[in-house]
């Protein structure tokens, strides 16, 4: 497979009984995105923990937060590339600033 910048794709699984067609769907429209953004596609890792945070903040905070908080995570994770960090480590540094600041789980009663 090709990404729209011409260059080989990281493999997918083919959907099947145990994939989720509508994921694999996600995961092609997010590698279009990152490619029209010249940005490098995400990783299977990276795609887990962006959607593990989203999902803290929209239950810690509030869901219409969730978007903004990931567009600042993002800034910070650029700024932290422009100034020499790795991807790995901007990620890392910038996901333990925001989860610093997120209130605690809340408990249903």
């Amino acid at each position: 497979m090709t990404s729209s910048r011409g260059v080989p794709s990281r493999s997918r699984a083919e959907p099947d009984e145990t994939s989720d067609e509508r994921g694999m769907q996600m995961a092609g429209w997010i590698d279009d995105l990152a490619g029209v953004l010249g940005e490098e596609d995400l990783s299977d890792t990276e795609i887990s923990t962006l959607l593990e945070i989203a999902r803290d903040v929209a239950h810690r905070v509030a869901r219409k937060v969730t978007p903004l908080s990931t567009f600042l995570l993002g800034s910070a994770v650029g700024r932290r590339l422009a100034a020499g960090s790795s991807r790995d480590e901007a990620l890392a540094a910038s996901l333990d600033r925001l989860r610093s600041v997120l209130p605690d789980a809340r408990t249903e009663g």
